[in-house]
């Protein structure tokens, strides 16, 4: 019961933190993690690699130990994101932790044309690009309750404009009861942009996330199918409200088929290698349709490793499902 009673308090407080802002840093909407981009970014409360930083820090207590993933995404109009994350849980004194690392970085190009008239000729061109740092952190509040921060650094330079700001986001992830998870997330908390030629301060917009996914173990009499379908809920004030969805169907733990709604259709798929007992990397590609350019569609590419260290981590695993973990 206590454990419902902190969700309630948790959306509660979120739903009042709610304000409005200007679109700083608007790429930061853009969803990360190619595996999650693929399920429709519907990944708040399935948050379970490490690309869980950006959506639901809580999730980084899921890992089964080190996780390391890198991707690049290629838009239109000559624009590009990359985002590498580096994550892991560990135990201190009987009391579970993770710490989490990731880097965002969106250019659109350094040919950005000015013009103050209509003439066929640019005054000059110009870069614009961004950088996020963010150091995340976890806990568990109880077997299957934590709770996660993020404290982000942001920098953007336009032509020969800087700006500079510090922001914070809170998440939590609750198993329900068996495979039903649900998770909520409160991005942006305080984050404000200071530049350097105006006394003006821009606000990036909060948004608050709530999501909830289901995982079909086993589905057939081989034991090689496993699904897992999810839903998200984003919500930043009267005028923006959104619906994620997606699934993940994986098979024989070896290949996984996605597909999912943002907003327009995603699909994507990943394949996973055991290169030894203790390493495994993953290859995962997504695509889905330019929200720009109708007739456009984008592509993520994203690699992932896991290394499992000696203890064999991850922290509510019993020691028969850690076996049955090394058998698989």
């Amino acid at each position: 019961m206590r454990s419902f009673v902190n969700l309630l308090l948790f959306i509660l407080i979120a739903i009042n933190l709610m304000g409005y802002g200007g679109q700083s840093f608007a790429f930061l909407k853009n969803d990360f993690g190619v595996r999650a981009v693929s399920m429709g970014g519907s990944f708040v409360s399935l948050a379970d690699d490490v690309s869980c930083i950006y959506y639901n820090p809580a999730g980084l207590l899921k890992l089964y130990d080190l996780e390391l993933s890198a991707e690049t995404h290629i838009l239109s109009f000559g624009r590009n994101l990359n985002f590498i994350a580096l994550g892991r849980p560990f135990e201190i004194n009987k009391l579970y932790y993770a710490t989490g690392f990731s880097w965002i970085n969106f250019s659109s190009g350094s040919d950005i044309e000015e013009r103050r008239t209509n003439s066929p000729e640019p005054i000059s061109t110009f870069s614009n690009n961004a950088n996020v740092f963010i150091f995340s952190t976890a806990t568990s509040i109880m077997k299957n309750f934590y709770i996660g921060g993020n404290f982000k650094f942001l920098f953007q330079n336009i032509k020969d404009t800087k700006g500079r700001g510090i922001g914070f986001d809170l998440g939590v992830y609750f198993r329900i009861f068996n495979n039903l998870n649900a998770g909520f997330a409160l991005h942006n908390i305080s984050t404000n942009i200071n530049w350097d030629n105006s006394s003006r301060i821009e606000t990036v917009p909060q948004y608050f996330l709530c999501g909830f996914s289901y995982e079909f173990k086993n589905l057939s009499e081989l034991k090689v199918f496993d699904l897992i379908t999810g839903i998200d809920f984003v919500y930043e004030g009267p005028d923006y409200f959104k619906i994620k969805t997606g699934s993940e169907l994986f098979i024989n733990k070896f290949i996984a088929l996605r597909a999912g709604y943002n907003g327009a259709l995603t699909f994507g798929f990943g394949v996973k290698l055991f290169i030894t007992e203790i390493f495994t990397m993953e290859i995962d590609y997504s695509f889905f349709k330019d929200f720009i350019l109708e007739d456009e569609f984008n592509h993520r590419i994203g690699i992932t490793f896991d290394y499992i260290f000696p203890h064999w981590g991850t922290i509510d695993m019993n020691k028969n499902e850690k076996e049955n973990a090394k058998k698989s």
